[in-house]
């Protein structure tokens, strides 16, 4: 095969491009306007891998309390159970009002007599005397058997003076003197103590 020094009958220079050291990057032009849009879209890919779930949350703010449903049935009543130790008594309430006094009850059968008491003295009046007006009155007992028997001795004066009654009264009490004036009379009652 010829090469094209033999076409031309004489030898043509070559030309030896040498490679130099690539020079700095220029600056970016200016994006050119959009293009018109394309064609169909296509298909979509398939879905990528899940990744990881993240951090939880904050817990948010609780809500509104809804309306209380209705009551349900009242279910069976459980065994009884058992019996707990007896608590500590109580301190005493106050003493309430006094009821109304109830009716009287039948009277009980009488009880034996007791044994006879000593025999008690007697007291009668066995004189009354007058004396001076200057005389103190006095009374003189002298005692006959059971029987105490007094004698009265009286001061004169300007109205009469009369024995009145003689009362024994229960041993223990008081003797005393009542001065009775009857129509311009006193009468003096006795009442003297059982012996």
């Amino acid at each position: 095969m010829l090469s094209p020094d033999d076409v031309c009958g004489k030898p043509k220079p070559r030309l030896i491009v040498t490679s130099g050291p690539t020079g700095a990057t220029g600056a970016t032009g200016a994006t050119g306007p959009t293009g018109p849009a394309g064609g169909d879209t296509g298909p979509t890919g398939p879905t990528g891998v899940t990744g990881p779930t993240g951090a939880t949350g904050a817990t948010g703010t609780t809500g509104v309390t809804g309306a209380t449903g209705p009551t349900g049935e009242t279910g069976p009543t459980g065994p009884t159970g058992a019996t707990g130790p007896a608590g500590e008594t109580g301190a005493t309430g106050p003493t309430g009002p006094t009821g109304p006094t109830g009716p009287t009850g039948p009277t009980g059968p009488t009880g034996p007599t007791g044994a006879t008491g000593p025999t008690g003295t007697d007291v009668a009046v066995r004189s009354t005397n007058l004396v001076n007006t200057d005389d103190e009155a006095r009374v003189e007992s002298t005692k006959d058997g059971n029987t105490l028997m007094l004698d009265f001795y009286i001061p004169k004066g300007t109205e009469p003076i009369r024995i009145g009654n003689v009362t024994t009264v229960d041993a223990g009490q008081n003797a005393s003197v009542t001065d009775r004036y009857v129509d311009g009379v006193h009468y003096l009652d006795f009442s003297i103590p059982r012996g």
